[in-house]
């Protein structure tokens, strides 16, 4: 149970912004980027453009699409916020994202700015907004009232690291902590209701 709460505690955080829609548009980007185009060179021995693998994975949460965002990644990834290692998470696999669509159900991306940054790399300034389940997808009456229902929003910028591929090695990210907790919060604090042998003494309902 341990793995399984660390996985989805960093499952809702490790996302990336924010935007305003419905399933399917929860990605809004407005960095006047030429991510559509057809034109793009085709290397080798890099991948041709970063900052579209970063954005093809918002869209991918976005969209609850577990394996789609399952894809997005290297079997090494790894995740920092504020410098700081947040732990090694199995998030090639799909198993891994439904847990976290079925605590955090919508995710939002707003991009405010995205450049590629050199071979491999890119730059993403970014608004996230989750909301949590209203407990119905788990079996227990609707609700709003806390850990249920709840929105969070997280203002963080990343630089991102990809393979050759394209797929994601590193997500270096730098945000507010609080907004990082209350996420984690809101994970335990569902954990503890669906199973109270996992709560925590500040967690208890």
């Amino acid at each position: 149970m341990k793995l399984i709460i660390s996985a989805l505690l960093a499952a809702t955080s490790l996302t990336v912004a924010s935007a305003k829609g419905t399933r399917g548009n929860n990605l809004k980007h407005v960095d006047g980027s030429d991510d559509s185009s057809s034109n793009t060179v085709v290397y080798t021995d890099r991948c041709a453009n970063p900052k579209r693998a970063v954005r093809n994975l918002l869209m991918c949460v976005g969209n609850n699409d577990a394996v789609c965002a399952a894809a997005a990644y290297d079997p090494g990834f790894q995740r920092f916020h504020n410098e700081v290692f947040t732990g090694q998470i199995s998030i090639t696999d799909p198993t891994f994202w439904e847990g976290a669509f079925t605590f955090f159900p919508r995710f939002e991306f707003d991009i405010k700015f995205a450049r590629n940054a050199g071979k491999n790399m890119a730059s993403v300034r970014y608004i996230e907004t989750v909301t949590s389940t209203y407990g119905t997808n788990l079996g227990l009456p609707a609700s709003s009232v806390s850990p249920f229902g709840q929105v969070v929003v997280q203002h963080e910028h990343a630089l991102v690291t990809v393979n050759n591929n394209c797929n994601i090695i590193k997500w270096d990210q730098y945000g507010d902590n609080k907004e990082q907790t209350d996420v984690d919060n809101i994970t335990s604090g569902i954990f503890c209701i669906l199973d109270p042998t996992t709560c925590m003494p500040s967690v208890m309902p």
